[in-house]
């Protein structure tokens, strides 16, 4: 991946759990099992990417 693609994914990895976090308070349903569970699949995620490119979230540029 080039760096713009890699700075493109992690944005998107962390559009992707902002908007479940979003939906699942927006349905007032944060503890409700399913809701957690996409949401802890959605930061393993971010996490794994985070971890393989050396990044953090504070590093995007925006």
């Amino acid at each position: 991946m080039t760096p713009d693609q890699i700075t493109l994914e992690h944005a998107r990895l962390l559009d992707q759990l902002d908007r479940a976090r979003a939906l699942a308070s927006i349905l007032h349903m944060p503890g409700s099992p399913a809701y957690h569970d996409a949401i802890a699949a959605d930061q393993r995620t971010l996490t794994d990417f985070e971890t393989t490119h050396g990044l953090t979230s504070s590093q995007l540029p925006f």
